[in-house]
């Protein structure tokens, strides 16, 4: 996964940004539990391809894109300042930097995964209950938070803000009966888990 920590509110709810995906007007059958395909961004040699991974998933699950996650990675905005994140995707996918910032935020994100075919909209600062409803309604929901869900480890300052060491990208793609259901391209625990929701709003705030 990637690492960092986004300040700007005006994207992120507290702490943490979510983004949802809807297959452009069609209206989806209810479910809680969409079972998306797993897209390994290790294997795929992107360490720090977490929403590219993501956003594959919910696209390969809509049948919206034919290609590999290098190809779609390729095709991401990139920032014109590779060390800062607010601009575009900061940095490569394909290695991590040591003591630098991988990754971008949902404003940019959003108008990208526009591109194929999907009604992609920021659900920043809207809380876990839209997060519930998305899903419900067929949604998947692509989620800024920590790998493997655990605390913050540490925090670290940059030009652009602050992050933290330990921020990771991960689709959410199920709900039922308090648990949400984690499809994540890092393999953080396992390809495909369950949490609880009170640990997604820890996590959240």
């Amino acid at each position: 996964g990637r690492y960092g920590y986004p300040i700007e509110r005006e994207f992120c709810n507290n702490n943490f940004c979510s983004q949802k995906f809807e297959k452009g007007s069609i209206s989806q059958a209810h479910t809680t539990y969409m079972n998306l395909p797993f897209v390994n961004q290790i294997a795929n040699g992107a360490p720090m391809g977490c929403e590219g991974a993501s956003l594959l998933q919910a696209l390969y699950y809509f049948g919206k894109y034919n290609g590999n996650l290098r190809q779609l990675l390729n095709s991401q905005p990139y920032s014109p300042d590779p060390w800062n994140p607010t601009l575009g995707f900061a940095g490569t996918p394909f290695r991590s930097r040591q003591n630098s910032y991988g990754g971008f935020f949902p404003h940019k994100f959003t108008p990208w995964a526009n591109n194929f075919g999907v009604k992609a909209v920021n659900i920043s600062h809207q809380g876990i209950e839209q997060i519930k409803k998305e899903i419900r309604r067929g949604n998947p929901v692509v989620y800024w938070g920590t790998y493997g869900f655990v605390p913050v480890r540490a925090w670290r300052s940059y030009h652009w803000g602050i992050s933290a060491t330990n921020e990771h990208v991960i689709t959410i793609d199920g709900y039922q009966n308090g648990m949400f259901h984690i499809t994540d391209p890092a393999y953080a625990r396992g390809p495909k888990f369950w949490i609880s929701e009170a640990l997604l709003r820890q996590n959240y705030q």
